[in-house]
């Protein structure tokens, strides 16, 4: 298993109203006022700041958890009020980033 780097986050991991089981049906979260793609990463305005990234950008998020580089890519940062050192997004899109030591 890697150490987390000093940039590491902890990830939370969320669904949206639209989602049914795994079948999106559409790209609307009414909960967050979120609209237009599930496809983001939430991350507080203080851990945009201190990434020296900025709200808008696409970035990729990488697991630290085991020896197999496992990525999500192409997800945009929107700022968004979470505890500092922790990055939100949505299941199912994250699904690639689940070790199989993981899954139940």
């Amino acid at each position: 298993m890697h150490a987390p780097g000093a940039d590491a986050l902890r990830l939370i991991t969320l669904r949206s109203n639209d989602p049914f089981n795994t079948t999106l049906f559409g790209h609307s979260d009414r909960l967050r006022g979120i609209e237009g793609e599930c496809t983001v990463m939430l991350v507080s305005p203080a851990e945009i700041a201190r990434m020296l990234i900025v709200e808008g950008q696409r970035v990729t998020l990488v697991i630290a958890m085991d020896d197999r580089r496992r990525a999500v890519s192409g997800l945009k940062v929107m700022a968004y009020d979470l505890p500092e050192g922790c990055v939100a997004d949505y299941f199912p899109e994250l699904s690639p980033l689940a070790s199989l030591s993981l899954r139940g």
